[in-house]
């Protein structure tokens, strides 16, 4: 629905006013997030789509104005993404805490999901290279969505879209060390949840491998 507001601010003597058109959607705000999607015949050329707390709506970065949200369903006419003009229909999903969406976008089929960290929920047996072997093991994502290395919790950053989980050096030290890292998050061959990337083990320290597994 379109809302049009007349908003009149008075502070003291002074005056402000706007009057100003929007496009108002809440049904869209429990979607929000970041998606990465994968279209037919073009690849991630339309990734990512995000979806902001308050309801603003990119693809590739580009903002797309005027669009429809109705049962769970997105529409857009044509609109210009870094130079391609675009339609789409997209339907929104949830499966336990994962959202995805699957449709169409110019006659492309489309689908992209986020994932939530709690999603690789479990205890993980790490090893760490050059030498400090199990020093930081374990890595503990709780089913609430914090974190522990070496029973100690962390402060972090965790990207859905990317399961992307960066933290840096943090107040209280693991084992008398202040490390710092980068690990991705996904699903081994075999079925269970694993994790790769580097971590500094202490504060001179450059990146060295670090790599996990679910403790069976």
């Amino acid at each position: 629905m379109k809302i049009r507001i007349l908003c009149i601010i008075l502070l003291g003597i002074n005056i402000n006013s706007c009057n100003r058109d929007f496009e108002f959607t809440p049904s869209i705000i429990p979607w929000a997030g970041e998606y990465t999607s994968r279209t037919e015949n073009l690849g991630n050329e339309f990734s990512p789509l995000t979806i902001s707390a308050d309801g603003v709506l990119r693809i590739d970065n580009e903002e797309i104005m005027n669009y429809a949200f109705k049962d769970s369903v997105l529409t857009f006419e044509q609109q210009s993404v870094n130079g391609s003009e675009i339609s789409a229909s997209l339907t929104f999903s949830q499966f336990g805490e994962t959202k995805t969406f699957s449709g169409t976008i110019d006659s492309n089929n489309i689908r992209g999901t986020t994932i939530p960290l709690t999603l690789f929920q479990g205890t993980y047996e790490t090893v760490t290279s050059l030498g400090w072997g199990t020093f930081y093991s374990p890595l503990v994502v709780r089913w609430d969505g914090t974190v522990l290395i070496a029973d100690v919790e962390i402060t972090f950053e965790y990207d859905e879209a990317s399961t992307r989980l960066t933290f840096e050096r943090q107040r209280q030290t693991i084992k008398g060390q202040v490390p710092q890292g980068v690990v991705n998050f996904a699903e081994a061959t075999w079925g269970d949840y694993t994790f790769s990337g580097t971590i500094n083990p202490r504060l001179d320290d450059g990146p060295v491998t670090f790599i996990g597994a679910l403790a069976e």
